[in-house]
């Protein structure tokens, strides 16, 4: 770290630069986390270069063991790569781009990944937010050309007062050839999801979430076959020991 504060090195295991979404429930606008961020690194591991120069923007650029691993693929020689760029207007407005290049396949069968993040958050009043998120990337076939999947994501929370909130979400992720969620006719999921949250004691939060999936193939397990529609009702109680 330099003098001023402004430009520090972290080796080691650490949150991923992708998205606007925690692996702390508690801290993100919804109970469950969004399809494109169960889909893309909670945590990455190597080094980390961050550059603050004033109080808007944020630089960072990291050299990787891979997409989510602790250890390097065996037979991989060549690390993953990532950036940051991020800028913040005061707190109404934080916008955000993050990517990766690597490849998650032994040298031999090297198909390389390139993946993008997109997102802004914005308070649209002192009571209501919105979250937009954007993904998209590309992975080279065993043969030739690319397979693509691409993930729209917006959440809008509403702050009723300081102990109770709500949130909508409506989401779509597309996985036409199964590069990241693997299923072999595909993904082509979208959802719909509401919760209601609950500030028991500035530790304490209860949540509770109804959580709709639709995906274009069968892919939900109910009763024995697979089916198209999921519905859910989740609940959680989360404790912060300060």
């Amino acid at each position: 770290m330099n003098k001023s504060r402004t430009l520090w090195l972290d080796l080691g295991v650490f949150t991923s630069h992708i998205g606007f979404e925690s692996a702390i429930s508690a801290d993100n606008p919804t109970l469950s986390r969004s399809i494109m961020a169960e889909n893309s690194p909670y945590y990455l591991a190597g080094g980390r270069l961050t550059w603050k120069p004033d109080e808007q923007w944020e630089l960072a650029a990291f050299i990787l063991h891979g997409w989510q691993r602790i250890q390097p693929l065996d037979g991989n020689s060549l690390p993953g790569f990532g950036t940051k760029v991020a800028w913040k207007s005061h707190d109404r407005l934080t916008l955000n781009w993050s990517t990766y290049v690597g490849s998650e396949f032994p040298d031999e069968q090297r198909r390389m990944r390139y993946f993008n993040n997109l997102f802004a958050q914005v308070a649209l009043t002192r009571s209501v937010s919105l979250f937009l998120g954007f993904d998209i990337g590309w992975q080279e076939r065993a043969t030739a050309g690319y397979d693509t999947w691409w993930s729209p994501n917006m959440i809008v929370r509403w702050k009723l007062n300081d102990r109770w909130a709500t949130a909508f979400r409506v989401e779509h992720y597309n996985d036409g050839a199964g590069a990241i969620v693997g299923l072999q006719n595909g993904t082509a999921l979208t959802g719909f999801s509401f919760n209601v949250d609950r500030q028991i004691h500035k530790n304490i939060l209860f949540r509770i979430e109804a959580r709709h999936l639709y995906n274009g193939m069968p892919a939900f397990q109910h009763g024995g076959s697979l089916v198209r529609n999921d519905t859910s009702l989740m609940a959680s109680l989360s404790i912060r020991f300060p």
